[in-house]
């Protein structure tokens, strides 16, 4: 694929509203197929819950640490590593 071709797919993703809502419909329809047959079975809501609860226990985590990164960062606060936000 060309630089020109991927500029060009940004653009009508970022411009065509119908083309990236037809697109992003069908790309997490083939995610969920593909999740599906790997086993994993739940609804979105499901998946947003989870994400939240990993949220907060890291949230929390750093609070016990003492961190003041961001989540994502790696933990450097001399606690071992272990609040793993």
């Amino acid at each position: 694929m060309s630089i020109d071709k991927a500029n060009e797919f940004i653009e009508r993703m970022r411009d065509d509203k119908k083309f990236r809502d037809k697109f992003l419909s069908d790309y997490a329809e083939m995610i969920k197929k593909l999740r599906e047959k790997a086993g994993y079975d739940f609804t979105e809501n499901e998946l947003r819950e989870a994400r939240r609860k990993i949220v907060r226990e890291r949230k929390l985590r750093a609070v016990i640490c003492g961190c003041t990164i961001e989540p994502g960062q790696n933990c450097n606060c001399g606690h071992g590593g272990g609040c793993d936000i």
